[in-house]
């Protein structure tokens, strides 16, 4: 899960701040032609910014889902061929045929409501993207 802006036709990585603000960042060397500052401090080095939610033309977290097995899973993490794949349930009563069906699968219960388990990325079909906006909340 990413949270991304779009500013003045910019992709960049995005984090809201408590005031209501912005903080984006990228890698593109232009940004500086924006008023980005130079962050030397990580490699590789970035070009950050603070800016009102206003000035951005999107904002919003991205969420990967893909299918395993027949069944939609949440996609958390990755490696160059892995996928760590999740589901989290509200209800035991409401939703327990899911949670054998996630333990039958092999995975493992890694917290209180939460089950994981990497796959090899081979066998996840359907992967897709969901982009919930943030500009508007």
């Amino acid at each position: 899960m990413e949270t991304k802006a779009n500013y003045k036709g910019f992709i960049l990585n995005a984090n809201r701040k408590i005031n209501g603000k912005v903080l984006i960042w990228g890698t593109d060397v232009k940004l500086k032609s924006l008023d980005f500052i130079e962050d030397l401090s990580v490699n590789p080095i970035t070009y950050d910014k603070i800016v009102e939610k206003n000035e951005l033309n999107e904002f919003y977290r991205e969420h990967e889902f893909g299918t395993y097995k027949g069944i939609e899973f949440c996609i958390i993490d990755e490696t160059s061929d892995t996928y760590t794949l999740s589901y989290t349930y509200e209800n035991y009563k409401v939703q327990e045929k899911e949670i054998r069906l996630c333990e039958s699968l092999g995975f493992k219960e890694i917290d209180r409501t939460v089950f994981e388990k990497k796959v090899p990325k081979s066998e996840v079909t359907n992967y897709r993207i969901e982009k919930e906006d943030l500009l508007h909340k």
